[in-house]
């Protein structure tokens, strides 16, 4: 196949189970780049998050973050667009989760100083770890997050599956929210982003900018947050550690992310075509 663009999620994708980036996977997306195939990263990661994955892979990757919210370049690393939650809708929500004693989190797209606000992590070690995992500067700790002036480009919590569902339907929320199992922190995720935006309009926005079609594309994920984007692209696969859903919206399935799944389906089925 003629490929033109590579949009890849990352963590339980790209990553393998330890976050680490294979040799292998670097050197094929590097060979694709050099061929004139975008690549790009769509990702549930915060841009500055994302951008690190980028950097470690080569200048001329793309992102797009919290879910189709944000879309970046690195060379200058600069905004592209974003689309932010309406404080009518994120104060509400906020509310539930704090009264919920869920660890709520209110992200904001900037690229310099903290981009994550919260109020606490109500006991959980889960939520301990993952502020340790932020670098300094990135994440501060405030009283009332309903005081945050500026609209959230996503809003996150994490604790009971039955908890954030309960969160889910109070609010009738649709496709811009999505419950997640977080292997690496092992607890479960609640992500919301502003009503209509996903990974496919965000994939499809920049697509569009780059007179790429759908068909012209390869698509690579693992969790429900893909599926808009597979159903979107004309060629979507899955890791095979991805969730049954996902497996089942694909259009094939390749090795797990342990084994560079992407980079192998790459080698074979869009560099090979290419050569």
């Amino acid at each position: 196949m003629h490929c033109r663009l590579i949009a890849c999620d990352i963590d339980g994708t790209l990553l393998r189970p330890d976050r680490s980036l294979g040799d292998l996977t670097r050197k094929v997306l590097i060979k694709c780049l050099n061929r004139g195939i975008v690549v790009v990263l769509v990702t549930g990661r915060r841009p500055r998050s994302a951008l690190r994955v980028a950097q470690d892979i080569d200048p001329r990757v793309r992102v797009i973050a919290n879910d189709g919210a944000i879309c970046l370049r690195q060379d200058p690393i600069s905004i592209i667009h974003q689309l932010q939650i309406p404080r009518k809708q994120a104060l509400p929500l906020i509310r539930s989760g704090l009264a919920r004693k869920l660890p709520t989190y209110v992200y904001h797209a900037t690229l310099n100083g903290p981009d994550i606000y919260h109020c606490g992590d109500f006991g959980l070690p889960q939520a301990r770890h993952y502020a340790a995992l932020t670098r300094a500067g990135e994440i501060r700790r405030v009283d009332d997050l309903c005081l945050l002036q500026r609209e959230p480009s996503k809003i996150a919590m994490m604790g009971a599956e039955t908890l954030l569902s309960e969160v889910h339907r109070q609010h009738e929320l649709g496709s811009s929210a999505t419950i997640m199992w977080d292997s690496y922190l092992r607890i479960h995720w609640l992500t919301v982003i502003r009503d209509g935006v996903d990974k496919s309009t965000g994939l499809a926005r920049l697509a569009a900018s780059l007179h790429v079609r759908p068909e012209q594309l390869v698509a690579f994920g693992d969790n429900y947050n893909d599926i808009t984007m597979f159903r979107w692209a004309h060629t979507s696969v899955a890791v095979q550690n991805a969730v049954d859903d996902l497996k089942e919206t694909a259009s094939t399935v390749t090795n797990t992310n342990s084994n560079e799944g992407v980079a192998r389906y790459i080698q074979k089925h869009v560099l090979a075509a290419d050569d």
